[in-house]
């Protein structure tokens, strides 16, 4: 699935979900749910998405502040917290799509969203 695909799912999914990643010590966890509908087919998904990540404990304070927020989490929030950590540990899942369940590695991923978004900065 493509990236910008993706990077719309979850943003739908925080915009519908105004909730904050939940902290357990260094552990952060967030799940929302969203519908989506294919372009190509017309076909509508309900799909759940799942984010996971651990820092490091003296960072742990610093990304709270950044994803612990009670108007809820954006994009934006990844990005920081990548800047935060740049060895972002972490996964993210999408369930509900029809292909397969997507699983990726939070880290790469929010890199590679940072990478396009800059490229189209240059642009």
């Amino acid at each position: 699935m493509r990236l910008e695909v993706q990077q719309s799912i979850m943003a739908k999914a925080f915009r519908d979900n105004k909730s904050p990643f939940e902290r357990e010590n260094e552990t952060f966890r967030w799940s929302g749910s969203t519908r989506v509908k294919s372009k190509n087919t017309g076909m509508t998904y309900d799909v759940e998405v799942i984010l996971h990540l651990k820092t490091q404990p003296r960072l742990a304070e610093q990304m709270s502040a950044c994803l612990v927020k009670e108007e809820g989490v954006r994009i934006e929030d990844l990005f920081i917290a990548a800047m935060l950590d740049p060895k972002l540990d972490g996964s993210i899942a999408m369930n509900g799509l029809p292909k397969d369940n997507i699983e990726k590695n939070l880290g790469k991923f929010v890199k590679k969203l940072n990478e396009a978004r800059e490229k189209t900065k240059e642009d």
